[in-house]
């Protein structure tokens, strides 16, 4: 499962047993300013201390360890740091590669496994190998889960599970050292200039991929409620200090939740053993620290600049932009995954309880079928939803 120490998001306190004891309550809660500020030279040298003794913690087994690897900046930093405090064992490393050029990092995956010296195994996610993993990705998503990134993160546990029984993972760097500079940077662009709602209400519509006049034609009696929206106030920040602190706590608390949750799915489905050692306490504790502008740059639109400065000390210089651990979902609705999408709409009247206007959504998949509508993520999470209430209700 995944291996994190601590606990995030809104959902209920976790139960803890002790002697038979039930308790409930956080080992630990996030806060967004815990001490000292950090900044300059003297951040950079706090978290590399406090990940190199993560990964000290974390590569602890008594069974084999590997690391996943992508062409980015937090899984090779992660990669890079191990080999710094472990310099001779051999550490597997696993990748994925894919067609579409959007979302391959195999090339630049290579490059760093060569410079940090890791064994790589590589393994390409074709479109039949999608088609062929469609029902694992609905056997192993026992709750509805919208990110198609489960299907890489399904075929990299797969051939992982077969080499080791843990790997680590960089998850947590982008929520703790501002990484969404797609829409962190044009919100604190915003509230640095004054300009429209600078309510993190606000921020949570770039978390979605429905237009709320889409959602709301094809769900008429369903409120639109873009991911932790519930969670998110309505103040307008002028300070940029502030907003910056609040939104991402706003991340930490919303958004991780959904990605750990994904992996957590992908991972046990394969019986292997996730670490996190961005998530590790200690190193949670530094983040909090740190200046959000030692890590965000508004100008050039690059954040988590004291992880690149660690790797650029190894002599390591991702140079690929964000991409996440995605997958080309619009190619494959439009392709390999057509028929379930059709059989999904065929009929469609309710969904879970909810009354459907099935004509709303016709025409909204004509227009994605057409090109017209780019947005395919919508239909993946319509076709999830449908075929986890086929399976579970």
């Amino acid at each position: 499962m995944v291996g994190f120490q601590v606990s995030f998001g809104t959902r209920p306190p976790a139960v803890h047993r002790s002697g038979g004891k039930v308790t409930r309550g956080r080992v630990f809660e996030f806060q967004p300013e815990s001490g000292p500020v950090l900044s300059g030279p003297d951040a950079d040298e706090a978290i590399a201390d406090a990940l190199g003794r993560s990964l000290r913690r974390h590569i602890v087994s008594d069974a084999p360890v590997g690391c996943f690897l992508s062409g980015g900046v937090d899984s090779t930093l992660i990669a890079s740091v191990w080999r710094k405090v472990d310099p001779d064992r051999v550490i597997p490393a696993f990748t994925i590669g894919r067609p579409d050029s959007a979302f391959d990092e195999s090339d630049e995956a290579r490059t760093h496994a060569d410079a940090i010296g890791l064994q790589l195994h590589l393994e390409n996610l074709s479109d039949h190998e999608a088609e062929s993993l469609i029902d694992d990705v609905f056997e192993a998503s026992t709750e509805p889960l919208a990110d198609p990134g489960i299907f890489p993160s399904l075929m990299v546990s797969r051939m992982a599970a077969k080499k080791v029984k843990v790997v680590l993972s960089g998850e947590g760097a982008d929520e703790l050292f501002w990484g969404y500079v797609g829409r962190q940077c044009p919100f604190l662009k915003n509230v640095a200039y004054g300009n429209g709602d600078r309510s993190l209400q606000k921020y949570s519509s770039w978390l979605t991929d429905i237009r709320p006049e889409e959602f709301e034609s094809c769900f008429p009696v369903m409120p639109f409620s873009p991911l932790g929206s519930q969670a998110a106030d309505r103040e307008m920040y002028s300070d940029i200090a502030r907003a910056a602190s609040e939104m991402r706590r706003y991340e930490i608390q919303t958004y991780l939740p959904f990605i750990l949750l994904k992996t957590d799915r992908a991972s046990m489905f394969h019986s292997l053993e996730v670490r996190l050692p961005f998530l590790d306490k200690e190193v949670i504790e530094v983040a909090s620290r740190i200046r959000w502008d030692s890590c965000l740059d508004l100008d050039r639109g690059g954040g988590k600049q004291p992880l690149r400065k660690l790797l650029a000390n190894s002599g390591i210089y991702p140079s690929l932009p964000k991409r996440g651990f995605g997958a080309p979902i619009d190619r494959w609705l439009r392709g390999c995954l057509s028929s379930r999408i059709s059989d999904c709409l065929e009929g469609i009247e309710v969904l879970a309880g909810i009354p459907v206007n099935r004509k709303s959504i016709t025409k909204l998949w004509s227009a994605f079928q057409s090109g017209q509508n780019p947005r395919g993520a919508v239909f993946w999470r319509l076709l999830l939803l449908c075929e986890w209430v086929r399976r579970n209700i």
